[in-house]
């Protein structure tokens, strides 16, 4: 009996460990071959001659060792595995929260909810944020599978959106998957194109403002005028994609948060554009201002730019939370700053009542 090789090229070889350990021990090939051999990818087979027989027939043996293919599909398997237990342990936690407060909804089929979750994993959502936005929007997972397959085909290959945002978009506008808001998008990303917003950019923009698809069209082109009349056009994007909500409120409300940090806080431009003040509303702005300047921790700089005290960073004091603001910003506690919170609730109830009682009286 003597062995011989007959060399087969084929991409995934699964058995080189074992030729190439085979070679080193009942052959002694030239060292330029064995390089050459598997640089190529060619896997080994080995041929039984039986010497016996008085015809040269050969016959072909597979190699007794599977280990390396058992151990791939072992792998396989496993991967498989745990993908329907998590697939099993969103669609339970869906389902409980479902009947706590969607009762009336319509019935879910679990086939197609199931095929749903495994694309959503697909596209590399961590499972704590499916569970998360499923559980708030249930009714997502009325929409067939195919409807879903057929969103993120054109999001991803005409809207040059990424996986990690598919999600987060389709639970803000459902009307994607039922197919009515492609008219909208398509005219939203051409008119922030339009404004010289990168690819990227445009995406983001959307993702952080879904209300740009419910919003009238003109009314988003009108916001963007306006400010380019406040602000440098460099500016205005900058703002854009830190604030995308001013492109959607109404401009008197985004004005009056403008004119009250420029002429009562005397903050900079270049403040501004650091901060997310936009998505407060401006009684928000108001009480974290009086707070620090009541306790003589903020002074409206003068001309100069010099202030009396040195005032924290716009940014500090509206985006951080109201823990975080009263002890890092004020250096108070968080029980001082909720009860200034409530006298400040109070004032603006009365100031809003007083004005309807004098508007009552003109009529």
């Amino acid at each position: 009996m003597c062995l011989l090789m007959r060399l087969v090229p084929k991409k995934n070889c699964h058995i080189f460990k074992i030729a190439q350990s085979l070679m080193g021990t009942c052959f002694k090939w030239p060292k330029t071959f064995q390089s050459e051999l598997f640089s190529h990818h060619w896997q080994l087979q080995y041929v039984n001659c039986s010497t016996q027989s008085s015809s040269s027939s050969w016959s072909t043996e597979s190699i007794t060792d599977k280990t390396p293919f058992l151990e791939t599909h072992r792998q396989s398997q496993k991967v498989q595995d745990q993908s329907l237990e998590t697939i099993c342990r969103i669609y339970n936690a869906i389902s409980k929260e479902r009947e706590k407060i969607h009762n009336n909804m319509k019935s879910l089929c679990k086939e197609e909810c199931f095929k749903i979750l495994e694309l959503l994993l697909q596209w590399r959502v961590p499972e704590e944020e499916i569970t998360q936005i499923l559980s708030e929007f249930p009714e997502l997972l009325t929409f067939a599978h195919s409807k879903w397959e057929e969103a993120a085909k054109k999001l991803l290959r005409d809207y040059r959106f990424n996986q990690s945002q598919l999600l987060q978009l389709l639970a803000e506008t459902p009307s994607i998957l039922e197919g009515s808001a492609w008219k909208t998008l398509y005219d939203v990303i051409a008119l922030l194109r339009s404004w010289g917003i990168r690819e990227g950019k445009m995406q983001m923009i959307v993702i952080k403002n879904p209300d740009l698809l419910q919003t009238n069209l003109k009314t988003i082109s009108n916001n963007y005028a306006k400010l380019c009349e406040v602000f440098t056009k460099s500016n205005v994007i900058s703002l854009l994609l830190s604030n995308p909500v001013i492109l959607t409120d109404e401009w008197e409300v985004t004005y009056s948060k403008i004119t009250y940090v420029f002429d009562r806080m005397g903050a900079k431009t270049a403040e501004i554009l650091r901060s997310h003040m936009f998505k407060h509303n401006l009684e928000y702005i108001i009480t974290r201002h009086e707070f620090l300047e009541r306790a003589g921790l903020y002074s409206k700089p003068n001309k100069h730019g010099v202030s009396k005290c040195e005032n924290a960073p716009l940014q500090n004091i509206t985006d951080s939370d109201d823990k975080a603001f009263a002890q890092l910003v004020a250096s108070l506690s968080h029980a001082e700053y909720m009860a200034f919170v409530d006298i400040k609730r109070q004032e603006f109830e009365d100031a809003q009542s007083s004005d309807v009682e004098s508007e009552d009286e003109l009529f």
